[in-house]
Parts: C-alpha cells; sequence; structure tokens
C-alpha cells in the first residue's frame, strides 16, 4: 500500500500543475486525474475516487462536445 501512497502523492502533485497550466478541462490533466483516481481505489479509497473519475469523465464529454472554455 505504501507504493500507492507515494504514487498518490506525486498524481496529487501532477494535478495541481495540469490544472494550474492547462486548466481543468485538457487530456493530460484528465489522464492525471484517471491515474490518481485508480491508486485512490487501490486505497480502497473508493468515494474519493469514484468522485474523481466523475469528474473525469465529465471532462471528456465536454472536449467531445467542443465545450473546453
Amino acid at each position: 500500500m505504501e507504493n500507492f501512497s507515494e504514487s498518490e502523492a506525486v498524481e496529487r502533485e501532477s494535478l495541481t500543475r495540469c490544472r494550474a497550466e492547462l486548466g481543468d478541462i485538457h487530456p493530460d490533466t484528465l489522464h492525471v486525474m484517471r491515474d490518481l483516481a485508480n491508486s485512490l481505489c487501490e486505497q480502497e479509497r473508493h468515494a474519493e475516487a469514484l468522485s474523481l473519475a466523475r469528474e473525469e469523465r465529465l471532462g471528456w464529454k465536454r472536449i467531445e462536445a467542443g465545450n473546453t472554455l
């Protein structure tokens, strides 16, 4: 479980950086969001993982619809 904890810290930092530099609705940001959700799921933090997974899916839907503002 320690490896997932370490991954979580790196992914949270990456997500913060991506959001600041690229915005919430950018493919790189959404990929990092998915990775973080997976790490949280592996730590059995399902509610938090589900919240991020939903946010990520909504981001992809916005991209598909051309609504990235």
